[in-house]
C-alpha cells in the first residue's frame, strides 16, 4: 500500500482527531561510528478522545513538527479519561525486512504505540492538541530508526525487544565525538544531563513488540496481489520494490518496558514477562510507570 492507502486504513483502526507528520529519530554513535540520522518515517498520531472534524479525511503530512490535530480537543472534566495518543506508522511498510509468508509472499510491518502523552514531559489539557512534538511518536520513529539500520538485530516481530527505541526517539542525538571507552566520566554525565529522555522522566527505554490486543477482531492486515501492489513514492533512501508475490502488511504493538523487565525477557524469556505484567494490572500506556520486576 502506498502512503494515502496506508493512513485510509489506519483512519478506520483507531478513533480521534489525527494528524502526520515526518518523524526522525538520530542513531546514537557508537565505537567509530558517530551519530547519525535514521530513516524518516511518516507516523499518524491519534488523539484518541478528541473529535475529529471529518472522520473520512486525509491530512496533509507536516514536514517535522506535526501541526495541530484535525478536531478540537475534548473539553477536561473532573475525573474524565487521560488523554491517551496512538502513533501508527504509515510508510514503515516501504522497508523490505526480509519477512517472508508461508506461501513465499512479502510481509510488510507496520508499528503501533499507545501511550499517555503527559507521561514523559509533554503537555496535557486543552494545549496538547497543538503542541509542536509528540513523544508518542518519537518513541516510535525511535524504533523504525533502529530497525531500518539493522533489521538482523531488531525485528517488529511479536517477542522481540528494540532496545533503547524510546530513548533513541526522544533523545536530541547528541555526538561527543570520542570513540567507545574514551570517554570520561564527567563526558558521560555531561551527556545524560543532556539526554532528553532523562529529562523526560521515562523509566521505559526499550520497546517490546507483541500481537496488537487493542482490536476484539484479531489482528488487521491488508493483502495486495501481485500486479497490484500500490509503491510508495517518497521513500527517504529505501526504494519500495514488489518482489514479484503478493503484499501482505500487519500490524505489530509496541510496548514501552524498563531496563529491569527487558533483561528478564532476556532471561526468562517474553511469555513470562507478559505474565508479570498482566499479573501485576501495569498500565502499558504510561512510560514512567514502575518494574513489575524487582
Amino acid at each position: 500500500m502506498d502512503l494515502r492507502e496506508t493512513a485510509f486504513w489506519a483512519r478506520r483502526l483507531f478513533p480521534g482527531a489525527v494528524r502526520i507528520g515526518v518523524r526522525q529519530a538520530r542513531l546514537p554513535g557508537r565505537r567509530r561510528r558517530r551519530s547519525r540520522p535514521g530513516i524518516p518515517v511518516k507516523v499518524a498520531e491519534f488523539s484518541l478522545y478528541d473529535a475529529s472534524s471529518d472522520p473520512d479525511a486525509i491530512p496533509d503530512v507536516a514536514d517535522g513538527s506535526a501541526g495541530a490535530f484535525d478536531g478540537a480537543p475534548a473539553a477536561a472534566e473532573p475525573g474524565g479519561p487521560r488523554r491517551e495518543i496512538a502513533a501508527f506508522t504509515v510508510n514503515f511498510g516501504r522497508v523490505d525486512l526480509g519477512l517472508r509468508a508461508p506461501d513465499g509472499g512479502d510481509v510488510r510491518v507496520e508499528m503501533f504505540l499507545v501511550a499517555y502523552p503527559d507521561s514523559a514531559g509533554a503537555a496535557d489539557g486543552a494545549d496538547a492538541a497543538a503542541t509542536d512534538d509528540s513523544v508518542v511518536a518519537r518513541a516510535v520513529a525511535g524504533a523504525a530508526a533502529l530497525i531500518a539500520e539493522d533489521p538482523e538485530a531488531a525485528r517488529p516481530t511479536p517477542g522481540s525487544v528494540i532496545p533503547d527505541a524510546v530513548r533513541v526517539g526522544l533523545d536530541a542525538g547528541q555526538d561527543s565525538g570520542t570513540d567507545a571507552g574514551q570517554g570520561s566520566t564527567a563526558d558521560q554525565v555531561s551527556a545524560e544531563a543532556e539526554s532528553a529522555f532523562a529529562a523526560s522522566g521515562s523509566t521505559t527505554p526499550h520497546l517490546l513488540c507483541v500481537v496488537p490486543y487493542v482490536w476484539p477482531d484479531g489482528v488487521p492486515t491488508i493483502t495486495e496481489e501481485p500486479g497490484k501492489i500500490s509503491l510508495h513514492e517518497d521513500t527517504g533512501g529505501f526504494l519500495d520494490a514488489a518482489t514479484g508475490g503478493a503484499r501482505l502488511t500487519t500490524v505489530t504493538q509496541l510496548v514501552p518496558i524498563t531496563d529491569a523487565e527487558y533483561a528478564h525477557a532476556n532471561e526468562r524469556g517474553v511469555d513470562s514477562l507478559m505474565q508479570m505484567l498482566a499479573a501485576a494490572d501495569a498500565d502499558l500506556r504510561d512510560l514512567r510507570r514502575a518494574s513489575v520486576v524487582a
